[in-house]
C-alpha cells in the first residue's frame, strides 16, 4: 500500500501499488489526477525530509564526539601536568632530602680501598646523589680555590681512624667568615650535598657545605 496526498485538498489516502500510473479520484473532493505524479511528488519530499533529518543527525553526532573527544583530551592533558608536576616536586623534594645517611653505611656501599683504586670515572649512585647528609670527622685541612663549581672554600674531612676515605666538603662565599677559625685537628659535625663517592685516591666530594653547631 502507498500513501499519497490529493493534490486539490490535501488529505491523504492509502492506494494499491497497481494504480501506479493510472487515473484516480480524490474520496474527500472528487479531484481526478495521476497517481504516478502525485506518488514521485510525495515520495520526493520525504526523501528530502528524511535525508534533512539524517544529516542534522550525524552533525549532532559529530558535534557530541567532539565535544566528549575535547573534554577527554581536557582531562588527560590535566592528567598529565599534574603527572609531570608531581615527578618534578619528587625531584626537588630528593634534591633536598635530609634523611639520614650514616656515612659507614655510605662509604662501605662502594667497596674496599683496592676497589676504590681501580676506579677511573667519579661514581655515585642515585639513591644517594643529591641527598643532604649530616656527618662528624676531624679537620684535614681548610683550602680556598678560585671560581670552583661547588664554591671557592673547602673542608677535608676524616670521619674516623677505621675508615680511609676522607670527605672533602665545599662551601659557599657567605661560609668563608665562618671558616677562617676552623683549624686542622678539630672534630667538626657538618652537612652538605653528595655529589660524588670517592674514587681512586679521591674524597667522597659534598657541596653547600655548612658547619653545625
Amino acid at each position: 500500500m502507498l500513501t499519497v496526498k490529493c493534490p486539490n485538498c490535501g488529505r491523504g489516502v492509502e492506494v494499491s501499488s497497481k494504480f501506479l500510473g493510472r487515473q484516480v479520484g480524490c474520496v474527500n473532493c472528487r479531484h481526478v489526477y495521476i497517481l504516478s505524479e502525485q506518488y514521485h511528488d510525495f515520495r520526493y519530499k520525504q526523501m528530502v525530509i528524511f535525508n534533512t533529518v539524517t544529516v542534522c543527525l550525524i552533525l549532532l553526532g559529530i558535534f557530541i564526539k567532539i565535544e566528549l573527544d575535547y573534554e577527554f583530551v581536557g582531562k588527560s592533558v590535566k592528567a598529565a601536568n599534574k603527572f609531570v608536576g608531581k615527578k618534578m616536586d619528587d625531584l626537588f623534594k630528593k634534591e633536598e632530602s635530609s634523611d639520614e645517611l650514616d656515612f659507614f653505611d655510605f662509604d662501605r656501599a662502594y667497596g674496599t680501598i683496592a676497589d676504590k683504586f681501580n676506579r677511573m670515572q667519579p661514581i655515585v649512585f642515585p639513591e644517594h646523589k643529591g641527598r643532604i647528609v649530616e656527618w662528624g670527622g676531624e679537620v684535614l685541612g681548610v683550602y680556598a680555590v678560585d671560581d670552583h663549581l661547588y664554591g671557592n672554600y673547602f673542608i677535608r674531612f676524616r670521619q674516623s681512624q677505621g675508615s680511609s676515605s676522607a670527605v672533602t666538603v665545599y662551601f659557599l662565599d657567605d661560609q668563608a667568615e665562618g671558616l677562617a677559625s676552623i683549624q686542622k685537628g678539630h672534630y667538626l659535625k657538618y652537612q652538605g650535598v653528595i655529589v660524588s663517592a670517592a674514587y681512586g685516591n679521591t674524597d667522597h666530594i659534598l657541596r653547600r657545605g655548612k658547619i653545625l653547631e
